[in-house]
């Protein structure tokens, strides 16, 4: 017998129930208060999450029972596919754990795909909720046992996000039976590897060696560098007792994290500060680190400019040493759009040597580098874009583009306006990060799931 908690479907298939005794209601099948106590159901209450239920056989004696039932279920459960829209919900009971000062305070949470995330054929629904096309995105209304409750997914960045119809705050319980309404829908049958779902409250979450850590992108822009600095780590800043700070960047992953997740409700990219830049105010040596507060304060990630510049590696010291040695290291391009090499990656990839060694890391623009081979090429022909290059001897702090210019980052001086939020080298916000280990508030949740299991479930029509 196959039956769900919430959307049930069971089958007869041999046997003995009185289903006279029981009515059909919304896929659900729920006894029939007027006939009887011995009913398919033995409770249905209010709580969604809790319905118990039982089946007989026709049977004289608990011996026989028990064999008949054996054999029933073993027949039942061979070779059975069900294909139901129903079927697509992740199955997992997602749960949260905040204090109330915390809970008080969230007015949104999401849903995404991590990882291995394919536009074309990955889609997250709300099971049982009303779905109309707004856009560029997909609103649901009417969830499932919650109270005014919105969500929108975006096939963009691969996250749906919730919300009260008047943005007001929710209690943990409806996060969770919005979030537990969530399926996946695949789109095609060729999938290779699971998929993770992870759900979060009130910020977006990327987990670094086990800490979940928060982001959110925040506009408009400050005034200036420091009055963002100043504003991502105040008192009034704090998400769930976390200390905030400038978002520091630390590997490829975190980087594609914070370029591919946010955008902007326009359907633009978010652009704007990272927590880096030039400690060097005589505008001759350039060291580029992290700004405090964050835990990296004072962690230096590059030396120099684009045209000379060197990557850091990792060592015992905070600010680590200059990597001189080209053979350690190498540029890659990456082109924005076909046919235009300009603004292509300057990233430092380590390159496998007798002694490989660890650099931090660092995603600048390169310019139009030349696709000769050379590992240390920035483009002679256009060298003045190659980044960081400190225009005017005034661009000290590290810009970073959204999904559209790969998350490339850039120098930029304090007072870049945003006149347009497609300009790349538009300023029109700032990232914040927020990191915790405190194991008595749980924000974040995920579950894995066996596409190969999924496919036999879900409607993929």
């Amino acid at each position: 017998m196959v039956c769900g908690a919430m959307w049930v479907s069971c089958f007869r298939s041999g046997l003995f129930l009185r289903m006279r005794d029981f009515n059909i209601k919304n896929n659900m099948i729920i006894k029939d208060s007027g006939r009887g106590a011995d009913g398919f159901f033995s409770t249905i209450n209010d709580n969604p999450r809790e319905a118990s239920f039982n089946y007989g056989f026709e049977s004289s004696n608990n011996e026989a029972f028990t064999r008949e039932r054996a054999a029933k279920q073993a027949r039942l459960g061979i070779n059975q596919t069900f294909q139901s829209e129903a079927l697509c919900r992740h199955g997992h009971d997602v749960s949260f754990l905040t204090p109330d000062s915390c809970t008080d305070n969230i007015t949104v949470a999401y849903a995404w795909i991590d990882g291995d995330y394919d536009s074309t054929s990955d889609t997250l629904v709300i099971v049982g909720g009303t779905e109309t096309e707004d856009g560029l995105q997909t609103l649901y209304t009417d969830i499932p046992f919650t109270d005014n409750m919105t969500a929108r997914w975006d096939s963009r960045t691969g996250v749906m996000t919730f919300r009260r119809a008047d943005n007001g705050t929710v209690p943990n319980e409806q996060w969770e039976l919005a979030m537990n309404a969530v399926g996946f829908k695949p789109q095609s049958n060729n999938y290779l590897t699971n998929k993770l779902l992870k759900f979060s409250l009130g910020r977006l979450s990327f987990e670094i060696d086990g800490v979940d850590h928060f982001y959110n992108f925040r506009s408009p822009r400050a005034a200036d560098f420091g009055a963002a600095q100043a504003a991502a780590s105040s008192s009034a800043n704090m998400f769930c007792g976390i200390q905030g700070y400038l978002a520091t960047v630390t590997s490829p992953e975190e980087n594609a994290f914070l370029a591919d997740r946010f955008i902007n409700a326009d359907g633009t990219w978010p652009r704007g500060y990272l927590g880096g830049f030039d400690n060097d105010t005589s505008n001759s040596v350039h060291h580029w680190q992290w700004a405090a507060p964050a835990p990296e304060a004072g962690q230096r990630f590059w030396w120099g400019l684009g045209t000379d510049g060197r990557p850091i590696r990792e060592n015992n010291t905070n600010a680590g040493v200059v990597e001189n040695d080209a053979d350690n290291w190498e540029s890659v391009r990456v082109d924005l759009t076909p046919g235009d090499e300009d603004h292509s990656d300057l990233k430092r990839h380590q390159i496998n040597t007798t002694a490989p060694i660890s650099l931090r890391f660092s995603n600048w623009s390169a310019g139009d580098e030349e696709s000769t081979g050379t590992k240390t090429s920035c483009g002679s022909s256009n060298s003045t874009d190659c980044e960081p290059n400190n225009s005017g001897n005034r661009e000290r702090w590290v810009q970073i583009t959204g999904g559209d210019g790969h998350g490339l980052w850039n120098d930029m001086s304090e007072d870049k306006t945003c006149t347009s939020p497609t300009d790349r080298y538009a300023v029109c916000g700032y990232y914040e990060e927020w990191s915790s280990d405190n194991a008595s508030v749980r924000l974040v949740d995920e579950v894995n799931l066996d596409l190969s299991k999924y496919r036999e479930f879900c409607n993929t029509d």
